[in-house]
């Protein structure tokens, strides 16, 4: 029997293809009718990566690890400076903690 996708997987892979069509476009265009909603599509992505819930300690270091890694790799971002896009950090890691809460709680 095969394991059940992860929906942390599925987020991933749709950020991954995302990623690998506007790679692709900005290899052959640089028009901005065609990248900037590419480059959303990306972003959005990121977003729903952020978003989704994770299942375990596990899956939420390997959420952690590839946001991070991509706001460095897009925006030279190192998470705790002061910019934009820290509040989508901050969103990821309050929604891991209030699982984390919320199973504690039904353990007792």
């Amino acid at each position: 029997m095969t394991e059940p996708t992860r929906p942390i997987t599925m987020a991933l892979l749709r950020h991954q293809s995302a990623e690998a069509a506007y790679l692709a476009a900005l290899a052959v265009t640089d028009a901005d009718d065609v990248v900037i909603p590419l480059m959303n599509r990306m972003w959005d992505a990121l977003k729903i990566v952020m978003s989704t819930p994770c299942h375990s300690d596990a899956e939420f270091a390997e959420k952690a690890r590839y946001v991070f890694a991509q706001m460095e790799r897009w925006y030279g971002l190192v998470a705790g400076q002061d910019n934009e896009h820290d509040g989508y950090i901050v969103a990821m890691l309050r929604q891991r903690l209030g699982d984390i809460v919320m199973n504690a709680s039904k353990g007792a």
